[in-house]
């Protein structure tokens, strides 16, 4: 009787054994899996942010090409006269004696 109990003992050890070992597996396993999907939608909101920022970055660069043509366009000479003219400033063109040439 001595013999079964210290076998049914041993049995018990080993069979508890190889339970904590399969536990172990699949907790690794089941952290594993949340750490890959963790990673997969971090991957997805990364990509997110990067598709907004480049529309981001194209709204600003057509935004300063037509910023650019708009400063070409109001400092071209005909638009300086309309505007002297559109606002009364009485302003005339300087005479040749007038104007001082550097070398």
């Amino acid at each position: 009787m001595l013999r079964n109990r210290n076998r049914r003992l041993r049995l018990n050890t080993a069979q508890n054994s190889m339970m904590m070992r399969m536990i172990s597996y699949f907790s690794i396993l089941v952290v594993y899996g949340f750490f890959f999907v963790w990673q997969n939608i971090q991957c997805v909101k990364t990509g997110e942010n990067i598709r907004e920022l480049e529309e981001k970055t194209k709204k600003i660069i057509k935004e300063n090409n037509r910023l650019e043509f708009e400063i070409t366009r109001l400092k071209a000479p005909y638009s300086i006269q309309n505007s002297i003219k559109e606002y009364n400033l009485q302003m005339v063109a300087a005479r040749e004696n007038q104007i001082v040439k550097l070398r």
